[in-house]
């Protein structure tokens, strides 16, 4: 089963294939949460920063509730669109594996 939208690349259903930190969820995060005036170390929203695998690691359940826009948390990001699925499908199957320091 595949799911797509205009903008994303095919997202797999499953976490079949070992997602990297730092090739796959590092750049979303570093690109779409670590970001000045969100978590980075100069703004620190919330007292987060998220610019290193221990932060992300330590805070990657709520992460990935933000990014999924789930009930009961403030929607991420902030003042910009939904993460595309592929790159939410990344963090949930990083996680799913372990959320290794990879």
């Amino acid at each position: 089963m595949f799911a797509s939208c205009t903008k994303d690349k095919t997202v797999p259903a499953t976490c079949e294939s070992e997602v990297s930190f730092v090739a796959d969820v590092q750049p979303i995060i570093l690109n779409s949460c670590a970001t000045s005036g969100c978590h980075s170390a100069s703004s620190a929203a919330n007292n987060m920063v998220f610019e290193n695998f221990e932060a992300v690691f330590a805070n990657r359940d709520m992460i990935l509730k933000t990014v999924n826009h789930e009930a009961g948390v403030t929607p991420m990001p902030i003042g910009a669109s939904q993460l595309s699925s592929i790159e939410i499908q990344n963090i949930a199957c990083w996680i799913e594996q372990g959320a290794p320091n990879n």
